[in-house]
């Protein structure tokens, strides 16, 4: 053959061969089982691949946000302990400092002081502490004032004082005291006038202010309550001021002649006893008050002034005048005095809350109507009058009445150097202390023919003429 092989060569060929040919065949069949092993294998370990980033993912997600809230509580844990450790110091500051105030107790100056060093860097409330030392000092003053003025005018000024917030218990206790003596003491002069003709009718006033429920009708408002205390203590001053012009009674309340009088069994049996057979119309100075009175309010704009042209046109009640006010205050500041004033108050203190010059100016006009009125009550009391030293001092007594009723109107309620929210300024309280000297003024000119002016009608009319 053309190959070199014989016939039957080919299946001894072949069959010598196919052992070969077979693990061939088994090779190729288990490298492919092999290759799809390796190719399910590596789909499988994309798979798991797969699932371990997922995992690894998720843990380092948890771990990222388990470190976040532990930050987040180690931050709270930073901040409770810091507010804590703030709480405990303040804790402490505030019982040192209340140690520290209470010990203090009854210093008043070293407990301001605390007050504003705890409170230095606090412009508001230090204001607030020195308005309320400022209140505190002059509600202690207007108390103690009481011990020196008569039982009328202590009872008139010290009832008030019950309506104020800063009335502590000590000075409450104080002021009861006081206004209770001062009752009291409206026995003496009950007494001094016994068997006077002035002793009925102050007997009777003073019967009517003590048991006013007896003549007050059920209902009657505390407004109108004060308004009939006020009435009657008013009718009771004047009768006592005319008992000392006519020398019934003589020297100021509180003097030693109250000392050895008994008046402790003076009750209403007592009184009754004095108003026998007293009938209201033989006593020409009597008027009936009603407890529902009230008095006439006008306005007026003062007296012409020199440096004023007069006008026919009512002014307001204040009248905006500095140049008139700035002369009133250069002619008078220099007749005061004000001794240990000028120096152990400053201006803008509740003492003295004006300028130096407006307070001297306020002070020595005051001083000059006490000692011209004075001269003339006693001239008139003496019965021995010198026609010309009566004329003076009546000419310097209306002068001076009539510039510092311009002075009153003159000083701006709303301004002064102490500005108190409480109190006011310092120009109203000014006001006020003028309105209360020439409304005393007014009342000794309104006793008619008892009145030491009546000699002086033009003094009568100015007084008239003075209205608030």
């Amino acid at each position: 053959m053309a190959n070199g092989y014989e016939t039957g060569d080919y299946l001894s060929r072949f069959l010598s061969q196919l052992p070969q040919i077979y693990q061939a065949q088994e090779n190729m069949k288990l490298q492919r089982e092999r290759f799809e092993y390796a190719k399910e294998q590596d789909y499988k370990d994309d798979i798991y691949r797969s699932q371990v980033v997922q995992t690894n993912e998720e843990r380092n997600r948890l771990a990222r946000e388990q470190f976040t809230q532990k930050k987040l509580e180690n931050t709270q844990d930073e901040a409770y302990r810091t507010q804590y450790l703030e709480n405990a110091k303040a804790t402490q500051e505030y019982n040192e400092f209340n140690q520290n105030f209470t010990a203090l107790a009854g210093n008043k100056e070293a407990q301001t002081y605390l007050l504003k060093q705890k409170y230095k860097d606090n412009p508001a409330m230090l204001d607030m502490i020195d308005e309320h030392r400022d209140v505190t000092e002059s509600m202690a003053f207007q108390v103690r004032a009481l011990e020196g003025m008569s039982p009328l005018d202590a009872i008139r000024s010290g009832r008030p004082l019950y309506a104020s917030e800063y009335l502590d218990d000590k000075l409450k206790g104080q002021l009861d005291t006081t206004l209770q003596g001062k009752e009291e003491d409206l026995k003496f002069t009950l007494k001094d006038l016994e068997g006077t003709p002035l002793g009925p009718e102050y007997a009777m006033y003073y019967e009517r202010f003590i048991n006013k429920d007896k003549y007050l009708p059920a209902g009657t408002s505390a407004t109108q309550r004060m308004q009939y205390d006020e009435l009657h203590l008013k009718k009771m001053d004047e009768i006592y001021e005319q008992a000392k012009e006519e020398q019934i009674i003589g020297g100021p309340w509180n003097e030693p002649f109250f000392e050895n009088m008994d008046v402790e069994g003076v009750d209403d049996n007592e009184i009754e006893e004095i108003l026998v057979d007293w009938d209201k119309d033989t006593i020409p100075n009597y008027v009936d008050i009603s407890p529902y009175g009230e008095e006439p309010q006008t306005t007026t704009a003062g007296f012409p002034m020199k440096a004023e042209p007069e006008t026919k046109k009512e002014k307001p009640l204040f009248v905006e005048d500095e140049t008139g006010l700035e002369s009133l205050v250069k002619e008078y500041s220099p007749q005061a005095s004000l001794g240990w004033l000028e120096k152990a108050a400053g201006e803008g203190s509740v003492m003295k809350p004006v300028s130096n010059e407006v307070y001297k100016a306020i002070d020595g006009g005051l001083d000059i109507l006490d000692s011209s009125s004075s001269k003339i009550f006693n001239m008139v009391n003496a019965g021995d009058i010198d026609k010309q030293v009566y004329a003076d001092s009546a000419t310097k007594f209306k002068k001076t009445l009539k510039d510092m009723y311009n002075l009153y109107l003159r000083l701006d309620p709303e301004k002064g150097e102490y500005q108190g929210k409480l109190l006011g300024a310092g120009n109203e309280m000014m006001r006020k202390k003028i309105k209360e000297r020439l409304m005393k003024y007014k009342s000794t000119g309104e006793r008619g023919k008892w009145s030491p002016y009546r000699y002086d009608k033009e003094i009568q009319s100015i007084l008239k003429q003075i209205k608030f």
